[in-house]
């Protein structure tokens, strides 16, 4: 596992896993879309890559919005830039920061998916949003698929803005809206217990304090 900004190994091997599963799943995902899509973001981005014996495996990159003047990805493409977002949901008021992140990508070869490395992907994503900050909630715009598995995982979320599922990017998909904290109530029978088990691997470790400037050019292995 790696984890490093977008000038790093993490960053440069990450984005080429996002558009190869993007672009082979839904099609339509080019360098140039990807760019057009992702690149606004790269300097607020963190990347996690997970690779194993035949490969780059699984990736996913965290977008930091720490003010309205770097809003994520989310509250752009749906048009949330006066912090609607953010008042809707009180995070103020509910966790003392109005400061927010993005688990802007999540993506995993079909090898790996139904093995504790979807449990390591999607855990180190949330260390590293707590580790920006671990009072900020989290967005994220997922597939309704991946939606319904994360409510059945026991994953606590709510519709971002109460929204229901919505074409977006040519997939229905689903705004939601994550409170902070490594979430304790996870399933861990079946599948999910080693969905679980990778998750607490990596959440349960101590949070450090990290800034972008961090991880700019440097890909740290873990």
């Amino acid at each position: 596992m790696m984890v490093g900004g977008t000038k790093s190994l993490a960053g440069m091997l990450g984005r080429v896993l996002e558009r190869r599963v993007f672009d082979g799943e839904y099609g339509g995902h080019s360098q140039a879309v990807m760019e057009a899509e992702y690149g606004p973001y790269d300097d607020r981005s963190v990347h996690v890559v997970i690779v194993d014996d035949l490969g780059l495996v699984a990736a996913g990159r965290v977008i930091w919005s720490p003010t309205l003047d770097t809003p994520t990805k989310l509250e752009t493409d749906l048009g949330l830039l006066d912090g609607q977002l953010r008042s809707f949901h009180r995070l103020k008021e509910r966790y003392g920061s109005s400061h927010l992140s993005e688990k802007a990508t999540a993506v995993i070869e079909p090898r790996g998916r139904a093995s504790k490395v979807t449990g390591w992907l999607l855990g180190e994503l949330r260390f590293q949003q707590m580790c920006l900050d671990e009072t900020s909630a989290h967005c994220a715009m997922v597939d309704v698929r991946f939606s319904r598995m994360l409510k059945v995982w026991g994953s606590s979320f709510v519709p971002a803005l109460g929204l229901e599922p919505f074409d977006y990017l040519e997939q229905l998909c689903q705004p939601i809206l994550f409170p902070p904290g490594t979430q304790e109530q996870l399933r861990s029978s079946r599948l999910y217990r080693v969905l679980s088990e990778g998750w607490f691997d990596r959440v349960s470790r101590p949070v450090t304090t990290s800034t972008l400037v961090d991880l700019t050019d440097v890909s740290i292995s873990l």
